[in-house]
């Protein structure tokens, strides 16, 4: 008897929104929805003060981390260093959000960039590019203390 009563409610409610001011569309956006992700990576040097390599030998040798790690068709990604300074070391890199994981792993894989012993850290990562402009945890305000 109470759920006849709990139905006849539900159809009621139902009959009063199919009024077309209340129809609406809902969107959920899942985690990684976006279709590429970003790596803000830092290059560490271990035995010497200066890095003599370009982007492009950087993304050689990622390519050749994911080969060995994964195989030639799990190493078959496709990705882009979109920015990189040999002044701080520092690389952006994009890839599709699906192989994010096989790229991060990868990272960890290399040791040695040209003759020089190197460590790949990561240091942001986001789905959208523009969060990689300023990390919070370095911000130091400007406003002086009185």
């Amino acid at each position: 008897m109470v759920h006849k009563m709990a139905d006849e409610n539900a159809d009621s409610c139902q009959q009063e929104n199919e009024d077309p001011k209340y129809k609406f569309k809902r969107i959920v956006s899942k985690l990684n929805a976006l279709p590429y992700r970003y790596l803000k990576v830092e290059i560490i040097l271990h035995n010497t003060q200066k890095l003599y390599a370009t982007a492009k030998a950087l993304k050689h040798v990622m390519n050749m981390s994911m080969r060995s790690l994964f195989g030639t068709l799990g190493g078959a990604v496709t990705f882009d260093i979109i920015k990189y300074s040999s002044e701080s070391r520092v690389a952006i890199i994009r890839c599709p959000a699906k192989f994010y994981v096989k790229i991060r792993a990868s990272l960890f894989t290399i040791t040695q960039l040209g003759d020089t012993l190197v460590t790949l850290h990561t240091i942001q990562s986001s789905s959208h590019l523009m969060a990689l402009a300023c990390n919070s945890r370095d911000y130091i305000p400007s406003i002086p203390v009185v």
